[in-house]
């Protein structure tokens, strides 16, 4: 059986710095206009619902007032909405049971992730095999139990 050998001086490499031509447009001139349509479609997203909620949230209006949502000015009242909210007990009581989910979920992830995170500094077999993307899993999977668990106490 014979040996291969390549030889090097056949191979070709780009010269190093050169970018491709862009028309004499910067780097910076091209990322923009490449990133620009993206950008807009996320803000049209953000943006949009926020102002509508906004909106809203100055006015009276509901689905089932009868008038479409674009003539929800009609319905006005300034901030009487939110000073109601805020004397509601209905709605410190919303508010108390995300904060201790917030705080109870957020607590055991961390704490999985610690103490998952001071195993795997350790060399083991089979160390480097990935258990079918059960990591990325992981954080809704104990969400779940402490909606369950809030659910009990609660």
């Amino acid at each position: 059986m014979a040996e291969t050998t390549t030889d090097e001086t056949n191979v070709r490499q780009a010269p190093k710095g050169r970018l491709p031509d862009v028309g004499g447009r910067s780097e910076k001139t091209v990322a923009a206009l490449l990133t620009a349509p993206g950008q807009l479609v996320m803000l049209f997203i953000v943006l949009f619902p926020a102002v509508l909620a906004i909106y809203l949230g100055f006015t009276s209006w509901t689905p089932t007032s009868g008038a479409d949502v674009w003539h929800a000015y009609q319905y006005w009242y300034w901030f009487d909405g939110y000073w109601e909210a805020l004397r509601d007990g209905t709605f410190w009581s919303a508010i108390w049971r995300t904060v201790l989910f917030m705080v109870v979920a957020v607590g055991m992830e961390f704490l999985i992730g610690f103490t998952l995170a001071m195993l795997f500094l350790k060399q083991f077999r089979g160390r480097g095999v990935d258990a079918h993307g059960l990591g990325h899993d992981a954080g809704e999977i104990v969400q779940t139990v402490v909606l369950i668990l809030i659910h009990l106490v609660i």
